[in-house]
């Protein structure tokens, strides 16, 4: 069976915080371990712990941030701030994990070292692949929300849930090093090459380095404006149609303004059979049927039409209530 359970519901708040608690034990094991050991991978896992726990960190202020109310400055609120921490994190991820993980692996690979207590070593990344395992468990469920295992990268691509991309990322990373360091301390214990103490931390900074490029990359399109996903806007325009006084639907625009937040400016053509009051009760209607099918649709504006108007040169339009 490759679907996972939409139950039980994890939200995004406990997603994070479990990606910043494993982090955080991470951290301290590894950093233990890599005194103890002097290997390089073990290395790469506390620096990737450090700048892990740091990226959960700024993540978790970005969540509390987005959520402040708008005011003068911020009309539509704080969402986007959390773009802008989450942007912190991957940049943090890729400059002080990623590139010196890579560089201290290649140098380690030309220069190599013994490694100290392997058995120390493997227990240590054992219990980052345990922990990992477990927090991206929890960040899969939510990034899927019901849909099968095998959609895991359509749903990383289209799921509007930045924080819990990011999260899904973080603990994607975590696992893949740890499981990279297993594999190479083992080549190195059966094989007696040193050397693969260096490969394996050349191994986690490259996985760290592409995971942060492909979390920058899928942040852009959120910081520049992002439309909603092509199921939200289907529904926008079937409840816009489902009514028989709207004609035609002219134009529709979205644009996500946060986490749960999407901002909508639609334009729809109505008979002409409607006085004001029936078109600012047929709007009211639209508005509150639209907030049923896409509960993220926080602030609608719509523009009417009718041939009169159009006649005439003018059109009805109303700002968002949330104005």
């Amino acid at each position: 069976m490759d679907r996972i359970s939409q139950k039980p519901r994890y939200t995004a708040s406990r997603v994070v915080f479990t990606s910043f608690i494993v982090d955080f034990t991470d951290l301290v094991v590894n950093l233990v371990a890599a005194i103890l050991t002097g290997s390089a991978v073990i290395f790469a896992e506390t620096l990737q712990g450090a700048t892990n726990l740091l990226a959960s960190l700024f993540l978790i202020i970005g969540v509390k941030a987005s959520r402040r109310r708008k005011d003068t400055v911020h009309q539509f609120g704080y969402g986007r701030d959390l773009y802008f921490w989450t942007f912190l994190a991957a940049l943090v991820i890729l400059i002080a994990t990623g590139i010196p993980s890579m560089l201290i692996g290649i140098e380690r690979f030309i220069n190599p070292h013994i490694v100290e207590n392997l058995p120390l070593a493997f227990a240590v990344l054992t219990f980052a692949v345990i922990t990992n395992s477990y927090a991206l468990s929890i960040s899969t469920r939510r990034l899927l929300s019901g849909s099968g295992i095998t959609e895991i990268w359509k749903a990383f691509l289209r799921n509007p849930q930045v924080e819990t991309k990011v999260a899904f990322l973080l603990d994607a990373m975590g696992l893949s090093a740890a499981l990279s360091g297993i594999v190479s301390l083992a080549i190195y214990e059966i094989g007696g090459d040193i050397r693969f103490d260096g490969f394996g931390a050349a191994i986690i900074g490259f996985i760290t380095i592409v995971l942060s490029l492909v979390l920058i990359v899928s942040l852009r399109d959120f910081i520049i404006g992002k439309s909603a996903t092509p199921g939200d806007q289907r529904k926008i325009k079937e409840v816009l149609e489902a009514h028989k006084e709207v004609q035609k639907v002219l134009g529709l625009r979205t644009v996500y303004f946060g986490p749960g937040t999407i901002l909508i400016d639609c334009e729809i053509y109505l008979v002409n059979t409607l006085d004001i009051k029936k078109i600012e009760l047929l709007i009211d209607e639209l508005e509150d049927q639209i907030k049923r099918k896409v509960p993220e649709a926080r602030f609608i504006q719509i523009e009417v039409e009718t041939p009169e108007l159009v006649k005439k040169e003018h059109k009805i339009e109303r700002p968002p209530k949330d104005y």
